[in-house]
């Protein structure tokens, strides 16, 4: 899996040049201690809380892009990887008391780098509550990423089967109606014989995105099989349902899929059905209801397609 690290090779060369920097102070202006004299359990301590330090700068650089939450997570870590590292070689060194280097690193550059690394944590935490927000539509109550299909991002059929049942289980006090909408990509494995894996998977990543804008702050999308997509509406009536289902099936024929570089674009067929809890009482019944009148669908679209060849 690609990661964002190799955006960040300034801000790691600028981690290791203080660190190196540090480190060439104390041993040009200090005396190294005799053996006797070092204090080993220290150095383990503070040696320990800067190699997590610094594996959490790793994480974040491992995975995040550029922007200004990552700059100042990165100017926080610096500085204070940098008193941690001085800590360590106090315990190594001796400076002179006439000399501020050592106090300038762990009385102000220490605290500065606390407070922009703080900054930087509420910017985060800004940022987290904007994602959050457009990952409403792909996840509810909790966060399973062992259940994330990677290919789209969505969570897959056994979240969604978990969240179905909740759902049914709700209605029972609620007296709510539960719905859900089947959509699948006619002629997909057609289309990755003649295009390739690589862009059925950015098909299937494109479609995901597209039914994940069509629907509500409160419904559920997931990818339920290989070409084949999810989406739970709770307290909805399958009228409302069925007529969601048909806007969002105006939708996916809009989309204009280009592979490669080619400036034709490809339109995509798309079949869907809907069904509720009246189709049966459990997660699993409702689902295969829906499977089944989406296959039906699928027979009778290709079928048609066959009279139109032979009336041809």
């Amino acid at each position: 899996m690609k990661t964002q690290a190799h955006l960040h090779t300034l801000k790691i060369c600028w981690l290791i040049l203080s660190l190196a920097l540090v480190f060439t102070g104390n041993a040009i202006l200090g005396d190294v201690k005799a053996f006797t004299d070092i204090t080993w359990l220290d150095i383990f301590g503070e040696g320990s809380t800067l190699a997590l330090s610094l594996l959490f700068a790793g994480f974040i650089l491992h995975s995040r892009p550029r922007g200004q939450v990552t700059n100042m997570l990165t100017i926080g870590f610096i500085c204070f990887s940098a008193a941690m590292l001085q800590d360590i070689l106090d315990e190594i060194f001796v400076l002179t008391p006439s000399m501020l280097f050592d106090d300038a690193i762990e009385s102000v550059i220490a605290p500065i780098g606390i407070c922009i690394l703080a900054y930087g944590l509420y910017l985060w935490s800004q940022e987290q509550q904007a994602i959050n927000e457009q990952l409403r539509r792909r996840e509810r109550f909790y966060r399973e990423h062992s259940s994330i299909d990677y290919i789209t991002g969505l969570y897959t059929a056994p979240y969604m089967e978990q969240q179905i049942k909740f759902e049914l289980e709700s209605q029972q006090a609620s007296n709510e109606a539960t719905a859900i909408m089947l959509f699948d990509i006619d002629g997909f494995d057609s289309f990755n014989r003649q295009y390739g894996d690589a862009e059925g998977d950015r098909l299937l990543k494109q479609v995901a995105d597209l039914i994940v804008m069509n629907i509500r702050r409160n419904d559920l999308a997931c990818r339920y099989a290989s070409d084949r997509f999810i989406v739970l509406l709770p307290s909805t009536a399958r009228s409302t349902a069925e007529v969601m289902a048909t806007e969002i099936s105006r939708s996916l024929h809009s989309l204009s899929f280009h592979t490669g570089s080619n400036t034709q674009a490809i339109h995509i067929e798309f079949t869907h059905a809907v069904a509720d809890q009246t189709d049966g009482t459990s997660a699993q019944h409702i689902v295969n209801t829906a499977n089944r009148m989406l296959e039906q669908r699928k027979r009778e679209k290709k079928e048609q397609r066959q009279q139109l060849k032979v009336v041809a």
